[in-house]
């Protein structure tokens, strides 16, 4: 009951003032500003501790395969030049016969390494890849020259054999075999896909080149013997080989002209029979046994030192076919592999046992 002579009030606030709200708005705009970087960092972050984790997980993985199977197990790491991505394969040694990666005189023997049946290639994520420090080829004759006319050897003339000793030894992934063209004349810049060029009537390259240029893919492993141990050779013929190539059985797929016949032969490196025969080959890609890897921030990298395509980066007495020769240059190559020495995660392995040892980045 209202009691005579009372009025009730209206309790009233002000509201914003129309600057009131500009300065509101404002204050949110900053504050998502800020906010966007550090997420967009946060998530690169997580990419690369991805990667990390990825890397020695599937080490781990390939380790006890090898000691389970009895067999050599190899893990490989392939990079596409045009996707950017590193894509990491669990290999398994064919036999004990091993297969060819030349015809041509006495042939150079090779370790024949296939996909663990069951396995899937990992993909890591998208702006991380992987360098390493190889040892194989230090103290070998033929390091730096070719295993015929057209074909060098492993990443000949590019490493720490050299007498200047300023080029660090880091290399990356060259099964692309891009990474032996030249680039697309009046293009963006890229360098010529020789698998698109064999299959085109009017190609960019000649079919002598592109053929050399699919011969020269070459990558690196990390090979666990038997006993888990990290090792630099197979045994094939009773004697330890140091040269090994990826085995596929399958025809290769995505050719768009059916009158090309896919070669596949397990006692050959196919890209050979494809210079001999005039046929397709599966891609397949001559490795050799590393000591050390490096997982490494790609998007990083190409910010840090300028070099927006750092993987075609090589010295100035690299062997391998390419017609760019601003891609060989000795400081570039020093550049690259001194930011990876203080910024990248290296793994490392216990060389009796195989476990591995990380070195975290700075």
């Amino acid at each position: 009951m209202t009691m005579p002579g009372s009025t009730i009030r209206r309790i009233t606030r002000p509201a914003f003032t129309l600057l009131e709200l500009l300065v509101v708005v404002a204050i949110i705009v900053i504050a998502l500003g800020l906010m966007v970087p550090s997420y967009g960092r946060l998530i690169e972050s997580a990419n690369y501790a991805s990667a990390v984790n990825l890397v020695t997980a599937t080490l781990g993985n390939a380790r006890a395969h090898a000691i389970r199977s009895g067999q050599h197990t190899a893990v490989a790491f392939l990079f596409d030049v045009e996707t950017e991505r590193t894509t990491i394969m669990v290999l398994e040694q064919l036999n004990s016969q091993g297969g060819t990666l030349t015809t041509a005189g006495s042939g150079a023997y090779a370790s024949v390494m296939r996909p663990i049946p069951g396995s899937v290639p990992e993909e890591m994520p998208q702006g991380t890849g992987v360098y390493a420090l190889a040892f194989t080829h230090v103290g070998t004759a033929a390091a730096d020259q070719m295993l015929d006319a057209t074909l060098p050897h492993w990443y000949a003339g590019e490493r720490i054999d050299h007498r200047n000793t300023e080029i660090l030894p880091w290399i990356f992934p060259r099964n692309d075999a891009r990474n032996f063209t030249p680039r697309l004349k009046n293009g963006d810049g890229s360098f010529i896909d020789p698998w698109k060029a064999l299959e085109s009537s009017t190609p960019d390259i000649s079919s002598d080149d592109a053929r050399n240029a699919v011969r020269q893919a070459v990558s690196f492993c990390i090979l666990f013997s038997p006993d888990g141990s990290v090792v630099t050779g197979a045994p094939i013929r009773g004697e330890e080989t140091l040269d090994l190539y990826i085995e596929y059985e399958d025809d290769r797929a995505g050719l768009s002209n059916s009158q090309l016949r896919q070669v596949d032969n397990n006692r050959t490196y196919d890209p050979q029979l494809y210079r001999d025969l005039q046929d397709t080959p599966n891609p397949e890609v001559r490795m050799r046994g590393a000591a050390m890897l490096a997982v490494v921030d790609l998007k990083t990298l190409k910010a840090e030192t300028g070099f927006n395509q750092p993987w075609f980066q090589r010295p100035t007495r690299s062997r391998a076919s390419i017609s760019d020769q601003t891609v060989l240059s000795n400081a570039n190559v020093s550049a690259i592999s001194a930011w990876i020495d203080e910024n990248a995660e290296i793994i490392a392995f216990n060389r009796y046992t195989g476990h591995v040892i990380r070195k975290q980045q700075r």
